[in-house]
């Protein structure tokens, strides 16, 4: 061989060698490498599924161990598990470990998602991020995303007599037959018929030489007395509030619980409204348009100022929002808490006319106004009283407002006006504008309306001064064409009290007698009782009735799943309709604003029986949310037979 040519061969020798080489020694290299990362690999997913174990078994301990967001590592004291903030780092000497809580959302098709953009927290939910991560020999994680749910649910039950007689009746009552249950209130007892009323013989002398103009009452809770507040708003010769006791006897009997001490200069009363432990009066203060009275002490723990100098004449409550009109304006105000100035108004509106009485149902305000072209709006706010808007008017011709009632459905609003007449209203919402012409209307025969009520079988009562009869009970079962009451068609369903009725309140017993409590010109007697005659238009039970539950706290913010239901509702005469209000504490859930809804989270719409409840939000309607109220509806057309319910579960995720 030539020394040229093995030149040439060794210098093509190398450079093959050359060529050849680094990739023979990087795939040796990367195999070794690749080895390495996938025993790692292995590794970190044990650790992985080590930690998803360990966060399911803390879970099943304890909700409360993964309910706070934020970045965790796992720890091991004496043989417990525990999860402490931040991440884990060198674990193994190899690994950092860490794990993310996070909330969970609904969207509107109930699925799971990470995402809170038009979606609803579901607070049983928890969106885990586990992830353990190492930088060699290659930078590199695995992780775990899944949610971790709760699945032991909880319920609250009422079924028995004493978790029934926690709530209230309001033409119910519970019995015993089988363990308790709630049925129609009597509509049979011996003082039961609204349309054959006498004046009893109980009279009360009310404090001081004025007359009183604003009265209400409460049926006495588990046989006790009803309780009455009257206010005397004709002068400031009066007591501004006297609360009173009525006996549920035969006859009943009246005493004297407590007034307002004096102040300087007197007040007038114009309206008043008790709930739980305190009354509020609406004043001709011009610094304290409504003032709050604690019942236990009878003096006043706090006020509302209006902004403008006039008149507090409506007056209402709910939960833990006031409402009140002065003048031509509405105002809705704090009452979170009782004591001392409840400062500036949540919202104000500028009503059509001068505000008088007004009453609030559901998420909606009716304002009967004495002034202006409109004689009751409809005025509709938001859960936390910031909001009011304008929905609705009933327009009718040279009339003025003195008085409104709404039913329990707020299907229909009962309007006295001060030209002597009571108009029923359409009243269904959804609001737009001008309510439809009236369903009917009742002439009072020259009287001047001053207070009405709507009381069980189909009977409204309507009070005033001047004309024949100044307490007239009004048939109400066609509304077209609404009648005075008689009882078997002679005896006339209207009283003549020549001193004039300035106020009614309207009791219905749980022993199914029927009582008004009316406040009157007789300057030695303001207070009077008319009592119901015998028959109760000869059937046992009344023709509609609310049961409201108690109050049910879950302690903190939970997911209500559903209700279920045992109860009859014999077909075609009687029927059992239910609404559930959730909220959050205000303070308390004693002080949260209920407001009680069915299936499209409305107040126009009832549930028929068991059922899943809505997620989200509604008019004043919150789920999840901590506590909880229920009514159930129960109506009959056949006055022998009643709906019954035996009990109500819910089920919620804690």
């Amino acid at each position: 061989m030539k020394k040229g040519q093995a030149l040439v061969e060794m210098v093509l020798g190398l450079g093959l060698a050359a060529a050849i080489l680094p990739a023979l020694t990087t795939s040796f290299f990367a195999a070794r490498g690749g080895g390495v990362q996938e025993q790692i690999r292995m590794q970190a997913n044990g650790r992985l599924r080590e930690a998803r174990e360990i966060l399911r078994l803390l879970k099943e301990d304890n909700w409360a161990n993964i309910e706070t967001d934020g970045t965790y590592h796992l720890t091991l004291n004496n043989g417990i598990w525990n999860i402490e903030p931040n991440p884990e780092y060198n674990l193994d000497n190899l690994f950092t470990r860490q794990i993310i809580l996070a909330p969970a959302y609904r969207t509107p098709t109930n699925q799971l998602s990470s995402s809170s953009s038009g979606n609803t927290l579901d607070p049983s939910v928890r969106h885990v991020t586990i992830t353990v991560s190492w930088t060699n020999p290659i930078a590199s994680s695995v992780i775990a995303d899944y949610y971790l749910m709760r699945l032991e649910n909880l319920t609250w039950i009422q079924t028995t007599l004493a978790d029934f007689t926690l709530g209230t009746q309001l033409g119910t009552a519970t019995t015993n037959t089988n363990g308790g249950e709630v049925i129609l209130g009597s509509g049979g007892a011996s003082h039961a018929d609204w349309c054959a009323p006498s004046l009893s013989a109980i009279n009360y002398d009310i404090n001081g030489s004025a007359n009183p103009n604003a009265i209400s009452s409460a049926v006495g809770e588990n046989g006790g007395p009803n309780q009455v507040i009257a206010g005397t708003g004709d002068s400031a010769n009066g007591v501004a509030l006297d609360h009173l006791a009525v006996t549920n006897t035969n006859p009943p009997t009246v005493s004297e619980e407590g007034t307002l001490p004096d102040s300087s200069p007197r007040i007038k009363t114009n309206s008043v409204f008790v709930s739980g432990s305190f009354a509020y009066i609406a004043t001709d203060d011009n610094h304290k348009e409504v003032i709050i009275v604690d019942l236990n002490t009878y003096t006043e723990s706090g006020y509302f100022n209006a902004p403008v100098n006039g008149n507090g004449a409506g007056l209402f409550v709910v939960g833990s929002l006031g409402f009140a009109t002065v003048d031509n304006l509405l105002y809705t105000f704090d009452l979170t808490g009782k004591s001392g100035d409840r400062g500036a108004p949540l919202a104000t509106l500028t009503l059509n006319g001068t505000g008088a009485r007004l009453v609030v149902n559901g998420s909606y305000v009716y304002v009967a106004e004495s002034s202006g072209n409109r004689a009751m709006e409809i005025i509709e706010f938001s859960t936390d009283g910031k909001t009011l808007n304008l929905r609705g008017w009933a327009s009718l011709s040279g009339q003025n407002g003195v008085d409104i009632v709404v039913n329990s459905t707020a299907s229909r609003g009962y309007l006295a006006t001060s030209q002597g007449n009571v108009y029923i209203l359409d009243t269904t919402s959804p609001y737009s504008g001008a309510l439809p012409a009236p369903l009917g209307i009742f002439n009072t025969n020259g009287m001047t309306p001053k207070g009405i009520a709507v009381v069980t079988n189909n009977r409204a009562i309507v009070v005033g001064t001047g004309g024949v009869q100044q307490y007239q009970v009004i048939d109400i079962t066609s509304e077209n064409t609404p009648i005075l009451c008689t009882n078997g068609g002679t005896t006339s369903g209207g009283l003549s009290i020549p001193s004039g009725v300035n106020g009614i309140s309207a009791v219905q017993e749980e022993d199914g007698d029927t009582y008004s409590y009316i406040i009157t010109g007789d300057s030695a007697a303001e207070f009077k009782i008319i009592q119901g005659g015998g028959g109760g238009g000869g059937g046992t039970y009344a023709n509609e009735g609310i049961f409201e539950s108690s109050i049910f706290d879950a302690g903190h913010s939970v997911m209500f799943n559903r209700f279920t239901v045992t109860a009859i509702a014999p077909p075609p005469d009687t029927q059992i309709q239910y609404q559930v209000a959730i909220s959050n504490p205000i303070g308390n859930c004693e002080g949260a604003t209920y407001t009680f809804v069915g299936p499209d989270k409305t107040s126009g719409s009832y549930y028929a029986g068991s059922v899943s409840l809505p997620l989200g939000t509604g008019a004043g309607f919150t789920n999840p949310g901590q506590c909880l109220k229920y009514r159930a509806y129960l109506t009959t057309t056949n006055t022998n037979s009643t709906p019954v319910l035996y009990d109500i579960t819910f089920n919620y995720s804690p």
